[in-house]
């Protein structure tokens, strides 16, 4: 018998492009931290122009997984891609 749900193995991407999504993500992560502390300000402008690089990654991304999905209500919901939209919005601060 059939399967009567849309096939989402096109959601998956390559292994190396979400290895690399992940790291970006972790690098993230530590921008964040650094923006907390009282840097110099030439440490906040070479932060703030990692923010956009990261930003600009996730984002395209996000938009991109979005678009392929062929269910992209499933893939809001189903693959967790509104984890990866909340993950975008601190990289809004700049």
């Amino acid at each position: 018998m059939m399967n009567d749900k849309p096939e989402h193995s096109s959601i998956i991407t390559n292994p190396n492009w979400s290895a690399f999504v992940l790291l970006v993500t972790l690098l993230s992560a530590f921008n964040s931290i650094f923006t907390l502390l009282p840097l110099p300000s030439a440490s906040v402008m070479t932060l703030g122009a990692i923010n956009i690089g990261i930003s600009l990654i996730l984002w395209t991304d996000f938009f991109y997984m979005l678009k392929k999905a062929p269910d992209r209500r499933a893939f809001m919901i189903e693959y967790y891609g509104w984890l990866a939209l909340l993950g975008n919005f601190p990289y809004l601060r700049g």
